[in-house]
């Protein structure tokens, strides 16, 4: 990215944030929304590209526990802009960061449920182990949401096993957490805190605040099980305070919920009424409907001990109001129908794989036979071609040996005929000592 980029970027968020703070100050929700239509401003002078995507996946994380809405629409976004580059890895990371969004912030496990299906069918398409085992991590948080823990168990399972293969203890240690959380809720109080243990010693060596802080809150969530109370508020007050310092208000609203609930035990009633109402102005604040129904019912039990029996009933029905909304019959069609189309997109991508395997053979046979025949046909000429040459070869061979025999008949001929000519000339030896012979007789 450009240094002009970066610095448009920059200033945006300083700006951003100071609207932030104007929030807190004022209470006016609409300034966060025109400070996040600045920053959008802002981008639009970037270069779209995927660092612009990371960009905007980056700053709707920061600023996650402050406003949901907020970093909702912001992935949203680098979302769109990822599915127009067809860049699928920031298509699968911004549909991962949706789910994180409408599961633990805005408790929609539908759309939480959907965007994490997307992003894992990716993820297995791309092999993007580390992000494929976040999102199971996360399909099992959101069936545990909705009491389902049989399938919660076994996506935390897949998704520790794969942070396992990848030696990725921060993956692990979140991955205990989840476990832990599952194992409390269904009241497995050793297995809980065998697992909370295990994830904070892992979260203490990697210096992860905010493991450490979950990991305390649930420690003392094991404590609150076994009526051991004080033991419960140590930790409670443990995770407040980290929290604080690392400006988690999610975290900070759970805090304050189970520390009110902590004293509503202990018969300290003003201190109890006191975190609640904290926790549930900061639920609200956040809109995080999943705490919302919590700390509205510690309201309802609280009141009901206090005497306060008109102010039970009213928590009591905002309490039901809520659960309905999160539990009802649709959304649990809705969760059920996007499991079904998932495993509907894998079988189609199982058949269009197997498909495209018998394709390939297919087509590797087709080529084999092109490649036999195309061999065939190139020995047959190169067979040809070596014929010719043979035959060409024999017939000079042949034509040279008839010229050698000619000009040797031609000599064989040429020496006869000299020697009959000498034979014609000279006196033969016999003829000559004939008349030899008779001359030496004569003399004598």
């Amino acid at each position: 990215m450009h240094l002009k980029n970066y610095f448009s970027i920059f200033l945006f968020t300083v700006f951003y944030l100071c609207q932030q703070f104007s929030v807190a100050q004022n209470k006016n929700s609409n300034e966060s929304e025109r400070a996040l239509d600045s920053l959008n401003q802002s981008l639009k002078l970037c270069k779209e590209d995927t660092n612009k995507v990371n960009t905007l996946n980056a700053f709707a994380w920061e600023i996650k526990t402050s406003n949901a809405d907020s970093a909702i629409k912001t992935c949203n976004l680098a979302l769109a802009l990822a599915e127009k580059l067809q860049w699928e890895k920031g298509i699968a990371i911004s549909f991962s960061k949706l789910g994180v969004y409408y599961a633990y912030y805005k408790a929609d496990y539908p759309k939480a449920l959907n965007c994490c299906l997307a992003a894992l069918k990716l993820t297995e398409q791309l092999n993007l182990k580390q992000l494929q085992a976040n999102i199971l991590g996360n399909i099992g948080f959101i069936h545990k949401m909705q009491a389902d823990y049989e399938v919660a168990l076994s996506y935390y399972h897949k998704s520790l096993k794969i942070f396992e293969e990848l030696k990725n203890k921060k993956g692990i240690s979140k991955t205990l957490l989840g476990l832990a959380n599952l194992y409390w809720t269904q009241s497995d109080l050793d297995k809980a805190l065998d697992f909370s243990l295990r994830a904070l010693i892992m979260s203490e060596e990697l210096g992860d605040k905010s493991g450490i802080s979950t990991s305390f809150s649930l420690i003392g969530s094991v404590y609150f099980s076994r009526y051991d109370f004080q033991k419960a508020l140590e930790y409670y007050l443990k995770a407040l305070k980290i929290n604080e310092e690392i400006g988690d208000r999610n975290g900070m609203a759970n805090a304050y919920g189970n520390i009110g609930s902590i004293y509503g035990e202990l018969k300290k009633y003003r201190e109890a009424e006191e975190y609640l109402i904290k926790a549930i102005a900061l639920s609200s604040e956040l809109k995080n409907l999943a705490s919302i129904k919590t700390h509205e019912k510690m309201f309802s039990e609280l009141y009901e001990r206090t005497g306060r029996p008109e102010l039970a009933l009213e928590h009591y029905k905002k309490y039901i109001a809520i659960r309905d909304s999160i539990d009802s019959q649709e959304n649990q069609k809705k969760q059920i129908q996007a499991e079904m189309n998932f495993e509907f997109g894998k079988k189609e991508a199982v058949m269009k794989e197997q498909q495209e395997k018998e394709r390939v053979v297919a087509a590797e046979k087709s080529r084999f036979q092109k490649i036999v025949i195309s061999s065939v046909l190139i020995c047959l000429l190169l067979v040809i071609g070596f014929s010719f040459f043979v035959f060409r070869t024999l017939k000079k061979t042949r034509l040279q040996k008839y010229i050698i025999e000619e000009k040797q008949r031609e000599i064989l001929d040429s020496i006869r005929y000299a020697k009959r000519i000498q034979n014609a000339l000279l006196t033969s030896e016999k003829y000559i000592e004939r008349n030899w012979n008779r001359l030496k007789t004569q003399c004598n």
